[in-house]
């Protein structure tokens, strides 16, 4: 019986040695395909500098209706993000950015 148990487990560890190996060696597909949105880091960090400066970091999403206090706030704070993405500070921000090395 011994030898029985040591004969399958051998088997089952080759198996397994053989599945891993294959797997190592084997191209990994891209599982999540990135949309390519033609936006350079330079906009994207001048977009996220824009929001910021817009003060629309304090509002982790917009907020519910039962909120209706805060909704004047996060439609303020919303619309001076847009005037500001709309104004010459998008292209003045990004100017501060291209050419900058990623960390």
């Amino acid at each position: 019986m011994c030898n029985r148990s040591t004969l399958l487990l051998a088997l089952l560890l080759g198996a397994t040695g053989a599945a891993v190996a294959q797997t190592s060696t084997a191209p990994v597909p891209n599982a999540a395909p990135t949309a390519s949105t033609g936006l350079s880091r330079a906009e994207v960090l001048a977009d996220l500098a824009l929001w910021q400066r817009a003060g629309m970091t304090y509002w982790p999403a917009p907020p519910n209706d039962s909120d209706l206090q805060l909704t004047a706030e996060y439609q303020a704070g919303l619309a001076r993000y847009q005037q500001l993405h709309a104004s010459q500070a998008l292209p003045e921000t990004m100017a501060n950015y291209q050419g900058k090395p990623a960390k």
